[in-house]
């Protein structure tokens, strides 16, 4: 992840870039807690630990989110419930046409484009499917990047309906044996240059990390 290289370098306000930090750090933190500390962070943006400390005292003070620190790291003793955007269909369809367009800008993630298609999508109807990915879908995208995508969304739509999923997973332990998982969708996250899900695991009863490439299919249950 990281601020796009986009933003990087160019005439973007500095404030702005501030912004997109400061909400990067609370990502990270409630992601990996007791894992960042004011070195790692500067030593990760580039700036001075006096910066840093400035944006954690904004995070603390300004937003008013719990952040703690109990020696190994930076944590929240709790994380605010963020309410469920919602859309018109026409908002949703600007949006889903306007992250299109974005994937003419050079330096802008091709799997973070990826996500928001997938997301957006996932607001419409399966009626609607069909045409959205009509005129949202890249001449030049490969097999795999299109595998990416259908399972993106599947997943997407799961977290955004609350609802468990049925997959396929192949799995690097067993030789690339594939097994059938129920799983209950928590979040998912883009990691180098793949993404993952976390979700609950009804056969292994517990939470667990699935690399997005390695699901063969997926299926929305009621």
């Amino acid at each position: 992840m990281g601020i796009p290289k986009a933003l990087q370098g160019s005439t973007i306000p500095n404030e702005y870039r501030r912004v997109a930090r400061i909400l990067e750090i609370i990502q990270y933190i409630a992601m990996s807690p007791r894992t960042w500390r004011r070195k790692t962070l500067a030593e990760h943006y580039g700036v001075s630990e006096r910066q840093i400390q400035k944006d954690l005292e904004i995070i603390r003070y300004r937003l008013g989110l719990p952040l703690e620190h109990d020696g190994t790291g930076y944590y929240f003793e709790r994380m605010p419930e963020l309410p469920a955007l919602r859309y018109t269909f026409s908002e949703a369809l600007a949006l889903l046409l306007a992250v299109q367009a974005a994937r003419q800008v050079s330096g802008v993630s091709s799997g973070e484009l990826a996500a928001a298609v997938a997301r957006l999508e996932a607001l419409f109807p399966p009626e609607f499917r069909p045409l959205l990915q009509h005129i949202t879908r890249e001449p030049t995208m490969t097999a795999q990047q299109e595998h990416r995508r259908n399972m993106l969304m599947r997943l997407h739509r799961a977290l955004l309906e609350g609802r468990k999923i049925r997959v396929v997973y192949e799995t690097l332990s067993r030789r690339g044996e594939a097994t059938e998982r129920i799983v209950h969708p928590y979040y998912i996250m883009p990691y180098v240059r793949s993404w993952y899900l976390i979700a609950y695991c009804e056969w292994r009863k517990d939470t667990r990390i699935f690399k997005v490439d390695r699901i063969r299919e997926a299926t929305l249950l009621n």
